[in-house]
């Protein structure tokens, strides 16, 4: 019996984020770019997979603009930024 591989992409867009969550990918929020120079650090996030295309094909609906329920899309979204700010905090990455 074969064991699938757990694959990573990287997506540093939020909106794109929610809309991979509430199509069942999980992602894992890290700091891309650090602080620097006054600029903001940038927050990515590790989109877990077991195949890279599954993912593919989630972001091509999400720029056919497939349907999602607007308050469901709202919270995900909420949820992801939410990591974000969670992840510079924790980090001591926040511009001050």
């Amino acid at each position: 019996m074969s064991e699938k591989i757990v694959q990573e992409v990287e997506i540093d867009n939020a909106t794109m984020v929610a809309f991979l969550s509430l199509k069942g990918f999980s992602g894992v929020p890290f700091i891309s770019v650090p602080a620097y120079n006054g600029q903001s650090s940038r927050v990515s996030w590790k989109i877990m997979c077991n195949d890279k295309s599954d993912v593919d094909a989630a972001i091509k609906r999400f720029y056919e603009n497939e349907q999602v329920g607007s308050r469901d899309f709202a919270k995900a979204l909420q949820e992801i930024r939410s990591s974000m700010y969670s992840v510079k905090q924790m980090n001591g990455q926040l511009k001050k």
